[in-house]
């Protein structure tokens, strides 16, 4: 057992994403229930606890808060009952299917398996904390094709590896008994050092000209207009300018630099601690009732006014209006304060009241 080990690429799964933790599971559940001795067990999770905290610590220290804006923007302010409901409706495609499918799934395998190979069922855990996390926080969307469901992505691998190592251990089954008696033909041959005649690397697919080649993956229209809209607010001159944006989520202000106002409560506190809405608000600009999650909370004029964008790529409220006016930079349209310090006026043009 090396317990140390699964504790820091647990932590390492916490500090990437913390529901990424549900997918250690399996490696947890066999520490726990393995590990005896309580000096390794007491220092198996002190390693890992040090290592979340210092991620909450570090997040405590620079933003604020103790968890992502995220999180908030998605529970705070809403019911359990409320969030549930509609998670489960987001994600019933894809949960009728594990629970039933995976009860019987599992009955049969615990049968089909010998004791020793029953713990590979454990593979089947994380798809199970997944959903019911993503149920909880009102799940997320593609529901209606495909039934997707983004946190329990990272299950996904475990899951097949689960599924296809059953079919290889179970009692009886023709393709185990196929891979023993290939074992024991190459281990014939490597014994006897016959080169000449042994199986080649090459037969089992791992040349480059048995892989071929991944098509490229097609840029996406929105990714592209993201990174332009921040990277035309980067520069010396702009120091001090924030960037208030719709829908694009964390990419504008990411690409610009320079910090930035998000009516969405992606990167704003004070959006994403605000109370879930069942209808939109005043000067509403890009709430959805339903889905996807956190599109909820708005407050378009409070935060215009708290915040005081210098430049923003979605309209001012109409409490604010009158101090912007709007201009067309390299042939995209913004919303700037009038005569801020934080524009270039001579480099943009159409410069408009609002």
């Amino acid at each position: 057992m090396r317990e140390l080990r699964v504790a820091a690429f647990a932590g390492l799964a916490f500090w990437t994403r913390m529901d990424a933790v549900l997918s250690c599971a399996p490696a947890l559940v066999l520490v726990l229930w393995k590990l005896r001795d309580r000096k390794r067990l007491g220092a198996f999770l002190g390693f890992f606890c040090a290592m979340a905290g210092a991620l909450l610590l570090a997040r405590r220290w620079y933003y604020g808060d103790w968890l992502p804006n995220t999180y908030y923007l998605k529970i705070a302010g809403w019911p359990l009952g409320k969030r549930l409901a509609v998670g489960l409706f987001q994600n019933l495609p894809t949960l009728k299917w594990v629970v039933l499918g995976g009860l019987a799934f599992v009955l049969v395998a615990w049968r089909s398996l010998e004791p020793a190979d029953r713990p590979v069922l454990l593979g089947l855990l994380p798809l199970l904390l997944t959903l019911g996390y993503s149920s909880q926080e009102r799940g997320r969307f593609l529901w209606q094709v495909l039934g997707y469901d983004r946190h329990a992505a990272s299950a996904l691998p475990l899951f097949v590896f689960t599924v296809a190592a059953v079919m290889l251990c179970a009692r009886g089954s023709p393709r185990r008994l196929l891979l023993s008696r290939r074992g024991r033909r190459r281990s014939h041959l490597r014994a006897g050092g016959d080169r000449g005649g042994g199986v080649r690397d090459e037969a089992l697919g791992s040349s480059p000209e048995s892989v071929g080649h991944l098509a490229p993956v097609p840029a996406r229209c929105s990714q592209e207009v993201m990174i332009v809209d921040g990277q035309m607010t980067r520069g010396d001159h702009a120091a001090e300018k924030r960037v208030s944006r719709c829908v694009r989520r964390g990419a504008t202000i990411y690409f610009s630099r320079r910090g930035g106002v998000d009516i969405l409560g992606k990167s704003d506190t004070y959006v994403s601690h605000l109370p879930a809405a069942d209808e939109p608000g005043e000067d509403s600009r890009c709430f959805r009732k339903l889905a996807p999650s956190g599109h909820n909370k708005e407050d378009v004029p409070g935060l215009f006014a708290l915040r005081r964008p210098e430049v923003s790529i979605v309209l001012p409220p109409a409490n604010v209006k009158a101090k912007y006016v709007s201009f067309v930079y390299q042939g995209r349209l913004y919303y700037g304060i009038r005569k801020s310090s934080a524009i270039l006026w001579s480099r943009v043009t159409d410069v408009q009241a609002l």
